[in-house]
């Protein structure tokens, strides 16, 4: 299994949209198969859902409503399974 992702940062440039950036899983440049996945759950639904899959990259942009919280996990997944998760900061 890979390792995780570094820290999540949440970065709110235009209204209802945030940018999700992490640090790269230290297996990053060694396995060309890794990949992330983004998850999230707000304080409307307390189930996380998958919002991205697939990601090369480290930043996401999704879109958010207004006055309720978000909390997003960031994994590392390749062939051999998932990371566990890096937490966006409450």
């Amino acid at each position: 299994e890979p390792k995780p992702p570094g820290p999540v940062a949440l970065e709110q440039v235009v209204y209802g949209k945030v940018i999700i950036s992490w640090d790269p899983s230290p297996d990053h440049d060694k396995d060309d198969r890794l990949h992330y996945m983004v998850e999230e759950h707000n304080s409307n639904i307390r189930v996380w859902r998958r919002i991205a899959d697939h990601l090369l990259c480290t930043t996401y942009t999704t879109s958010i409503q207004p006055g309720q919280e978000y909390h997003f996990k960031v994994y590392a997944k390749n062939d051999m399974g998932l990371s566990d998760p890096s937490e966006s900061p409450t």
